[in-house]
């Protein structure tokens, strides 16, 4: 840790060794620069009364912390709306800690000690106040907030205040005890006067107590929670406002009632404080039975946790909950560290169009055993650093939250790091109270002092976005505000925010995701912005004006800072063309007023890749972009999903993804001198918002994957794992002839399953999965997807929610369509297409389609016209799935090919065999892969067929933050909470 602490000097020795041996309460004279006061202090009692003493004499070894203030805050920052600086009034004539700007008792000078401070270990905590000149006197407390536990809010001085006047300075001491239940501490000085200004000096921690050894699993409360609802709501509230929860016996799952929430907003839903019932180290089940009330619509929801102010985790997969049965959601979460909130609670995934009134029943939190000495996070300081690696290219950032600031993530994280990014706790939504809708920057002060703390650089995420943002700034009651008051209120909010911070800040992502992929000339970018609420309060200028904003408060400070515009699914193409014109049309049009500046000064390639990305279309995007001239390049989210979310990476898998990521670093040094930083969306697995699929360096136990090594020392690891020829997912198309009506008949279940799981882009969405038929005159295939929006808006019928079957049924693997290759599209309503559109290819073809809620079947019969079926023969096949929303294609999911261009490109599709009748189609095996041919490609094996939940249940293939957030993946209109 790299907190700068020096040793108590000033006090005169003999009265050091005096202040340990007085009994406790006892008065205690005390020396300072300009008069001698009388105060006494206490000792902190513990829950059942008894004092708490070690026995111990103090020593220097012993001290923890020292803050004499002389060479900055050192960490400390104002409770409330309290402002600290630095004052020379110092306890010994030099420096010292200034508080004013205070409004309310509680206000005042406060440092987060949780990573210094051992849970049951006792400290004796001292330090000097006297008020600033000119105030009355005034009575004030040293005291602690220790959130989780019974006395949250405990006076370390004792509970009397000590007088404090502006002539004398007054010793605070007192023993404190690091509550077990409590989730993390901090010290803070208050006052009884609400306004008064005060300056407080050395203040110091010395431990004089070990904390007791409990055994393996001490004195923690892991009764776990059952809710029933029979006699209430069992504690459970609304999460937000303006909506309720109620017990009810409409109906219920077992018993006579049940939970019913009428929620109105995504992410809302009901709640449950878990604090005391979930600890550290330990690993639990959560489930809960959901049911849609009578006539509600089908409605996607979700079991969460939130582990700290800004740290999200979906434990459950999103399901889709029907007003017809009950279905029950479960999932498994471990705490990794002990966070300053705790909370349980189903949400809603999407945004709905009105509020949602759904049911929930037996709610169970059931503890399963502790972490695995093997499985717990450790340290490893022996890895190269992976940023000194790096020092002479670029940054090597990671997103994190306030849980990495404690014991080995902290080393971890600084190890290998040396810029960071706030997860989620420096999105637009956090900055306000969500009751009164004024700013509170209690949380983004924290995580902004402990990064300064931590010499880590800071990157600003994020000033104006669509998502997590608070809509009252652009939009009232569903409608827009005047252009006049929304770029007021944009101004308001990007100016406090960045003067707040001013340049310990050295970036800021001003706007992100502002852009979607239509079929609009790249050159006309404006007609790709997201249709948002900054957008149709302000106009398509509101991206230039949020930098113009941004700009002018940078130049009027005088920083060095770029201000980046941030945005994701950056290797599509279609996607960087349209970023690439914005940013240069922008800039242009700035620098004909201001000669030789830009606006846009960084363009961020979040990089939510996954192992079936081509990196070829990653340095094209980059290629283009560093073409603009004045604007640098950050890689500013990367992660790599691998492997399925429902079976262990293998390790086909896991070298598959950190070939990628060592290919992927090749390219970076290559682009150093453009480049800026590389940043990591999260610190390891565990942590990850995409956390199923395995996407980073680092297991949850913070040992390295090959990805790690991958990412060191790209060259050699290549070396030691060649790339090889193309992978091709394998299947069986088993012989039978099914009724084309949108029913999934039974001769449908001798067919194995293929998953749709490879997803495009970073937004998240609910995979489906496809079967293949034959008879000796067609090929039939059906697609059940899950969870789309229904929507058939476009105008191309690609960017519709729609299913797509690549066939070359010769299995040519051509670079190009020939004879006997075709692609055939079918939407929801049952609408084909064609590529080629030729009659020969329409001829004989078939489809059917069945909607229930938000999802649907489509059957397909696909003539083989001139070719021969047989048994064993192999064809070229790959299924796609398209996910449209609000007019545009949000993403796509498929079951081979992940580069979106089996369009024109067919050596992409996978390979099925036709099986006869009198063969066993078998089953797949998700351990072993089978399913994939290797190739001459290294893995040799890769993410085979695995066994899909059965038909009407409901699958995921991401996590989102992002939460975050980020944040927390869906489409558009929905958060990305990473």
């Amino acid at each position: 840790m790299s907190r700068k602490f020096k040793q108590f000097k000033k006090i005169l020795a003999l009265l050091l060794i005096a202040a340990l041996v007085i009994p406790t309460g006892w008065v205690v004279p005390v020396l300072a620069n300009s008069e001698t006061q009388t105060v006494y202090h206490e000792t902190i009692k513990n829950g059942d009364g008894a004092a708490q003493h070690s026995g111990e004499t103090l020593s220097e070894s012993n001290e923890i912390a020292f803050y004499d203030f002389e060479d900055g805050v050192q960490g400390w920052a104002g409770r409330g709306d309290a402002s600290v600086s630095v004052t020379n009034d110092g306890y010994d004539g030099s420096q010292a800690l200034k508080t004013t700007g205070r409004t309310a008792g509680w206000h005042g000078p406060s440092i987060n000690v949780s990573n210094l401070m051992e849970k049951g270990a006792t400290y004796e905590v001292s330090g000097y106040a006297k008020l600033v000149e000119g105030q009355s006197p005034s009575g004030m407390k040293l005291s602690a907030n220790q959130p989780g536990a019974g006395n949250e809010f405990p006076n370390i001085s004792g509970t009397t205040p000590l007088q404090v006047t502006d002539s004398a300075w007054v010793e605070f001491k007192g023993e404190y005890t690091y509550d077990l239940s409590a989730t993390s501490v901090s010290l803070y000085f208050e006052s009884d006067n609400s306004t008064v200004e005060f300056i407080v000096d050395n203040v110091k921690v010395v431990q004089t107590a070990p904390a007791p050894d409990f055994g393996d699993d001490g004195d923690l409360d892991q009764s776990g929670v059952f809710s029933d609802f029979e006699d209430g709501v069992q504690g459970w509230v609304p999460r937000g406002s303006g909506y309720n929860v109620v017990a009810t016996d409409a109906d219920a799952f077992d018993g006579s009632q049940s939970l019913l929430t009428n929620a109105p907003e995504q992410y809302q839903g009901p709640l449950l404080d878990v604090m005391g019932k979930m600890h550290p180290g330990h690993i639990y089940d959560l489930s809960v039975w959901v049911k849609m009330a009578e006539g509600q619509p089908d409605t996607s929801v979700r079991i969460s946790v939130q582990s700290g102010s800004s740290s999200f985790t979906n434990v459950s997969s999103d399901t889709t909950a029907t007003d017809e049965e009950w279905v029950q959601l479960s999932g498994r979460f471990t705490l990794n560290s002990a966070p300053s909130v705790l909370n349980a609670y189903v949400e809603l995934v999407n945004q709905p169009e009105s509020e949602r009134l759904f049911y929930i029943d037996n709610f169970e939190l059931k503890h399963i055993g502790k972490v695995q000495s093997e499985d717990r996070p450790t340290f490893n300081g022996d890895l190269p650093s992976i940023y000194e690696t790096y020092q002479d290219q670029f940054l090597i950032g990671n997103a994190i939250t306030m849980n990495e600031f404690q014991g080995v993530r902290l080393e971890h994280l600084k190890h290998h790091h040396n810029l960071i990014t706030a997860e989620n706790v420096m999105k637009p939504e956090y900055y306000y109270n969500r009751a009164t809708g004024e700013f509170d920057f209690a949380d983004q002060d924290e995580f902004v002092n402990a990064a300064v703390e931590e010499d880590l650089k800071i990157h600003g995420h994020v000033l104006v976005w669509h998502e997590q943002s608070r809509p009252e700034l652009h939009t009232v009651n569903g409608t827009p505000l005047s252009r006049e008051e929304a770029l007021a209120n944009m101004e308001t909010h990007i100016e406090t925010v960045m003067t707040r911070y001013g340049n310990k800040v050295m970036s800021w992502d001003v706007v992100n995701e502002a852009i979607v992929v239509t079929s609009n000339p790249s050159e006309e970018w404006e007609k790709s912005l997201r249709d948002t609420g900054w957008k149709r309060a302000i106009g398509d200028d509101y991206v230039e004006q949020a930098f113009r904003i941004a700009k002018k408060i940078v130049d009027k400070n005088g920083w060095d800072m770029k201000l980046y515009y941030n945005d994701y699914n950056d290797h599509i193409k279609e996607k960087a063309e349209i970023m690439y014109h914005m940013v240069k049309d922008i800039n242009e049009r700035y620098a004909k007023e201001n000669p030789g500046e830009v606006l846009i000064s960084g363009l961020g390639m979040q990089g939510h890749y996954n192992e079936f990305t081509n990196p070829d279309t990653i340095r094209a995007s980059l290629e283009l972009f560093t073409s603009l001239e004045g604007v640098e390049i950050g890689v500013t989210e990367l992660d790599i999903t691998s492997g399925s979310a429902d079976s262990p990476q293998t390790e086909a898998e896991e070298i598959r993804q950190a070939q990628l990521y060592a290919q992927l670093f090749q390219i970076y040094k290559e682009y150093s001198n453009e480049i800026s930083r590389v940043t990591f969306w999260g610190l390891d697995d565990g942590a990850s918002w995409r956390g199923e699929r395995t996407p980073l360096l680092f297991k949850s136990n913070l040992q390295p994957k090959l990805a790690y090594h991958a990412v060191v020392n790209p060259e050699k690891f290549l070396e030691d794992y060649p790339l090889g020829g193309r992978v091709y997912r394998q299947g069986e198309a088993v012989y039978g002839t099914p009724e084309i009506n949108g029913t999934i008949d039974s001769v449908w279940d001798n067919a194995p399953t293929l998953l749709l799981d490879r997803v495009s882009g970073a937004w998240n969405v609910r995979n489906g999965y496809g079967k293949v038929l034959w008879d000796e005159e067609n090929l039939y295939v059906m697609i059940q997807v899950y969870g789309a929006n229904l929507d058939k808006s476009a105008t191309n019928a690609h960017e519709q929610d729609s299913v797509e079957v690549f066939l070359d049924r010769e299995n040519l693997k051509t670079s190009s369509y020939q004879d006997g290759i075709a692609q055939y599209r079918v939407n929801f309503d049952n609408e084909a297409s064609f590529n080629p559109g030729t009659d020969v290819v329409r001829q004989g073809f078939e489809s059917a389609t069945k909607i229930t809620g938000n999802d649907y079947v489509v059957e397909m019969k696909i003539p083989f016209n001139e070719t021969t079926p047989e048994d064993m023969k192999k064809i070229g096949l790959d299924l796609q799935i398209n996910y449209a929303n609000n007019g545009q294609r949000a993403n796509f999911a498929t079951w081979n090919d992940i580069t979106g261009q089996g369009w024109n490109d067919p050596s992409v599709f996978g390979v099925i065999t036709l099986v006869a009748p009198e063969q066993d189609p078998g089953t797949e095996d998700p351990g072993t892969n089978p399913g994939e041919e290797p190739g001459t490609d290294k893995p040799g094996q890769g993410n085979g067929n695995r066994p899909d939940t059965p038909p009407g249940l409901e699958k995921r293939v991401e996590t989102p933050n992002p939460g975050n957030g980020n944040k927390p993946a869906t489409p558009p209109g929905q958060s990305k909470r990473k």
